[in-house]
């Protein structure tokens, strides 16, 4: 905790003549207690998710599910940027951090920058987990605040929450 406290004094100090604090400070001070054990799941179930896919992961993918499937497994934490050209499956990776997130008992937040693309990432994400008991909410600035808070209430205690975020949602945070 005095971590914590010393991180915030620190970014405060830090952003002080800056009105924002960035993701990557808030992230380090939310998640600071999360990642002191590390995470169980049965790989048996990751491996048969896989291989149950239409398709092959190809060997960055591979690559890649694998260096997160590490870092899951330990204690370290996670913070990671997966680069690619349009196409190169990014998105499955995504999905099957996410799952594992899931045989975690832990939830996984999906931002996208559009909401054509929200929508496309959650059809595909219904699609792939359909035989799963995961539970997806789709989040965007075009549902009107009734229902926004209904999801947000939802957001609590599903698995998966794909959200987008445009430059409109994010000055409607901001004012």
């Amino acid at each position: 905790m005095r971590l914590i406290k010393e991180s915030f004094l620190y970014i405060v100090k830090n952003n002080f003549n800056n009105t924002s604090i960035s993701f990557d400070d808030l992230f380090s001070i939310g998640t600071y207690g999360l990642f002191k054990a590390c995470r169980n799941f049965d790989e048996k179930k990751l491996d048969e998710f896989i291989g149950n896919l239409n398709f092959t992961l190809t060997k960055d993918q591979i690559s890649t599910v694998s260096e997160i499937k590490e870092d899951l497994l330990s204690k370290r934490r996670m913070n990671r940027l997966v680069q690619g050209d349009v196409g190169s499956g990014k998105t499955i990776v995504a999905f099957l951090a996410s799952y594992m997130n899931y045989l975690s008992s832990y939830q996984t937040a999906l931002m996208v920058p559009t909401e054509i693309l929200a929508n496309q990432h959650y059809q595909n994400a219904l699609d792939l987990f359909q035989n799963t008991d995961m539970e997806m909410v789709l989040l965007t600035s075009n549902v009107s605040s009734k229902e926004k808070k209904k999801i947000i209430v939802l957001c609590m205690a599903v698995s998966m929450v794909m959200s987008s975020v445009s430059p409109a949602l994010a000055a409607e945070k901001r004012a």
